[in-house]
């Protein structure tokens, strides 16, 4: 716990003043430097969504008095300790979530000495000087710096929810980055054909008597860019979401793959489940038969990130230094089949039911690669 968190003004210490934005009276006070732990006093701000004073100071009072309550019997974590206590009691504990962990770090790094109370008034996230400013000046997209403020509002909220923080306490108000741009990066047809022989060559070699280092990346690259699945659903996959039973028979064609999982909430990275594309159908019975006809565990041998193991993959299809390569992510692989599938004139209603997305959000990132698109109203009008 920390010193800062014990603070709490006196009545007479406040102001009640009417914000200028929305009319409403807000209660505003002062932390002193003294009180803060970073050296720097602190203006709080707390509104009471009312117009009407004497409502307003009435709120105030026992506003002052449940925090004061609260502080005396629980006192706040730091950040940091919230954020160290749900990555075990959310993280860990799921087993899920490692790429909102990656999002935490610097959230930990820059903000994990503050108290959650020193973000109230926004200074140390939106300021001169404050967390998007220094992850901006670091390099970082507004999209990923709006997914790290999205992963801190995660853990507040997780916060109240395990009793982390005091069951009348308010967490910071966190105002998210806009949206960056859609990536669009995609492999043309040539490329993606290159990725994918080389990701077989991989995947059936033998190196030192053993399987190739790579070959998870390679299993991965495959999945990924016939079945245009998210990386974690295919990193998750279990040989349990595959019909198996139709997969042993050569002579059957339809083998359906489930990237669902019944343990995991459904989010808005929603999953699908779709048949096994004639490409990758080969692929994928020798690969069974390969690991000893499994009924069950992971397809990929091991759950887990494949990040290495398929820039490996993407090293031996393009070369180092390759422009193509280098900017390639793992996502692309989902990115280029809907671009090409786009292309190639099949609808984006079916574009959308692949990629287990909405059409609306379909439309927005593929619509102007179809060969069709906006053609006859441009046209009419001309």
């Amino acid at each position: 716990m920390v010193e800062q968190t014990t603070y709490v003004p006196d009545i007479e210490d406040t102001e009640l003043r009417p914000s200028k934005r929305t009319g409403y009276y807000e209660i505003v006070w002062t932390i002193p430097a003294g009180k803060t732990g970073t050296g720097r006093a602190r203006t709080r701000t707390y509104s009471c969504r009312t117009k009407d004073e004497g409502i307003a100071k009435e709120i105030r009072r026992e506003y002052l008095s449940a925090l004061r309550g609260a502080t005396k019997a629980v006192g706040l974590p730091t950040v940091g300790e919230l954020i160290d206590a749900y990555k075990t009691g959310w993280i860990d504990a799921k087993g899920k979530g490692k790429s909102q962990w990656e999002s935490l770090k610097p959230v930990k790094r820059l903000l994990g000495a503050l108290s959650p109370d020193d973000l109230d008034d926004g200074t140390e996230l939106e300021g001169e000087n404050g967390y998007i400013a220094t992850r901006t000046a670091e390099g970082v997209s507004s999209g990923t710096i709006r997914r790290e403020l999205g992963s801190l509002v995660a853990v507040f909220g997780w916060g109240k929810r395990a009793r982390k923080l005091p069951k009348d306490y308010f967490p910071p108000i966190v105002n998210l980055t806009p949206n960056g741009a859609p990536r669009e990066n995609f492999l043309d047809e040539a490329d993606e054909q290159k990725l994918h022989d080389t990701a077989q060559v991989i995947l059936t070699s033998v190196v030192k008597g053993g399987r190739h280092p790579a070959w998870r990346g390679a299993l991965f690259t495959l999945i990924a860019l016939n079945q245009a699945a998210r990386s974690e659903a295919i990193e998750e996959l279990d040989w349990t979401r595959i019909d198996t039973k139709r997969l042993g028979d050569p002579k059957l064609r339809r083998v359906l793959i489930d990237f669902r999982d019944p343990a995991r909430p459904e989010t808005k990275k929603r999953r699908g489940i779709m048949p096994v594309s004639d490409r990758l159908l080969p692929i994928l019975r020798e690969e069974w038969l390969r690991q000893g006809r499994p009924e069950y565990g992971p397809v990929l041998g091991t759950y887990g990130s494949t990040r290495k193991s398929f820039a490996r993959v993407k090293l031996e299809a393009f070369g180092a230094g390759s422009v193509v390569g280098d900017s390639l992510w793992r996502h692309d692989t989902r990115r280029t089949w809907a671009t090409l599938a786009t292309m190639k004139g099949v609808k984006l209603e079916k574009v959308a039911q692949v990629l287990a997305d909405t059409l609306e959000t379909t439309e927005k990132h593929y619509a102007h690669y179809a060969p069709d698109f906006l053609e006859d109203p441009v046209n009419k009008r001309a």
